[in-house]
């Protein structure tokens, strides 16, 4: 049995569990949304009127935020916080269809890389025909 089997067996693991998984899961998304943003710990303290160090413990996953707190750092990120009790297959499968879409960009924008890759070496090889035509001209 593993060690994750054997901690949510009983209630007490269980809640430890559950706290844990939600503190990640919070602050995890509000992560992604500062980068999505690009807004840096600093800005967001800014924002919130207060200091760096505060915004960092409340996104370290180490500090038990309030849903008042959490309620501003999402006026601040400028995006409404939900939630969803009791519906986790959903919530999960809504999550594999953002993990999806994320893999989807970066295929396409791997797409992207070997198109540019194609089109850079068409032009070295235009570039050097041109060179040697040039060379051939020139008798060298």
């Amino acid at each position: 049995m593993g060690i994750l089997n054997s901690l949510v067996e009983s209630l007490e693991g269980r809640k430890v569990f559950n706290q844990e998984r939600l503190i990640t899961s919070v602050t995890e998304r509000l992560l992604e949304i500062m980068e999505e943003k690009g807004i840096s710990q600093r800005h967001l303290a800014k924002i919130l009127k207060v200091k760096p160090p505060r915004v960092s413990k409340m996104l370290s996953g180490n500090s038990n935020i309030t849903l008042r707190t959490l309620a501003d750092l999402g006026t601040a990120l400028d995006v409404e916080i939900h939630f969803r009790v009791g519906d986790g297959f959903s919530y999960e499968l809504e999550q594999l269809g953002k993990h999806l879409t994320r893999v989807e960009r970066v295929a396409d924008d791997a797409d992207a890389f070997r198109e540019f890759e194609k089109l850079r070496d068409d032009i070295e090889r235009k570039i050097n025909e041109k060179k040697n035509t040039y060379l051939q001209v020139a008798g060298l």
